[in-house]
């Protein structure tokens, strides 16, 4: 057999030939669905009434219904042994200044076991000791990005009262919500032409692609544009579509999840043909050969090399 092999139909950010697309964009990783930005300017609170939360907090705190200030949950630190310290952050982008408050609360050691609250690392209070009632904290804040640091520390002995910090209702003004989301659904579309090959044994399309959890690459193929063949990658086209003068390639990227898309890193198409009747030194050969024709997208011979291998029967 002889294989001749067309070019990439479609490779990063360039389109080897003409095309359509709909809710596709193009960029440096490939085809991706359309992308768009929500949200904005504004401001976030959450009151841990909700099993998730609303800031994405990094640590070891967890909710409870042991105090609050409001509703039925706060947020507190992980059980600690002495010496030991347990905390949580976030860190929110505001871009035109804006505003934090919160309320809390710590029933400890008087003197020794203290919560402590930090902007970027520059303390803003400590407190320690058998608060009964919650406290309100707030400060106006410059254009920048912030890290919120709460936490809470014991000394090496004594444990009273409960031995716990609680924050609640954090009220953050100011925050860019802005976030990129994906259309759920878009196709693009390409043809290509081979006038050259024309004893074809076996024809495959061959494709790169990333599909995170929730999405989907589907690669469908037409002679006519009204029948279509799903394609599984890298396997033989059915004998009705091997064999073309033009084929259409219709790729179809969905995803369930608005904030994730899947990826098409390239795509290209590979022909066999039946060769017969070749002799190699005057003896008769069965066909072994690496000869591989690439041609351009529109059947156009680009390139030929040939390295002979041959089975002889005599």
């Amino acid at each position: 057999m002889i294989v001749s092999e067309l070019n990439k139909v479609f490779q990063s950010e360039e389109q080897f030939n003409e095309g359509t697309i709909e809710n596709i964009e193009i960029g440096p990783e490939g085809l991706k669905l359309e992308s768009y930005q929500t949200g904005g300017i504004g401001t976030l609170i959450d009151d841990f009434e909700s099993a998730q939360r609303v800031f994405n907090f990094v640590g070891d705190w967890q909710r409870t219904t042991a105090r609050k200030a409001s509703g039925s949950y706060s947020y507190t630190n992980k059980d600690i042994g002495d010496g030991q310290t347990s905390a949580t952050e976030i860190t929110v982008n505001l871009p035109q200044g804006g505003r934090i408050e919160f309320d809390y609360l710590v029933s400890s050691e008087s003197g020794y076991d203290y919560l402590r609250f930090y902007i970027n690392g520059t303390q803003q209070f400590s407190d320690s000791g058998n608060n009964t009632t919650f406290k309100h904290f707030s400060k106006d804040l410059t254009p920048g990005s912030y890290t919120f640091k709460w936490q809470y520390s014991k000394d090496g002995s004594v444990s009273s009262y409960d031995d716990q910090a609680y924050i609640d209702n954090i009220f953050i003004s100011g925050i860019d919500t802005t976030v990129t989301k994906y259309e759920l659904f878009g196709t693009w579309t390409a043809v290509i032409t081979n006038d050259i090959v024309k004893n074809v044994t076996d024809s495959r399309v061959n494709f790169d692609c990333e599909t995170p959890a929730g999405t989907a690459v589907i690669v469908e193929v037409s002679k006519d544009g009204l029948e279509w063949y799903v394609v599984q990658n890298g396997q033989p086209l059915p004998d009705s579509i091997k064999n073309f003068e033009s084929l259409t390639i219709r790729v179809t990227l969905q995803t369930t999840d608005d904030t994730v898309t899947p990826v098409l890193k390239s795509l290209g198409v590979s022909i066999w043909e039946e060769a017969k009747g070749f002799k190699i030194l005057g003896r008769p050969s069965n066909i072994n050969r690496d000869i591989i024709r690439a041609y351009d997208l529109n059947g156009n011979l680009a390139a030929y090399l040939e390295n002979a291998k041959n089975i002889y029967t005599d």
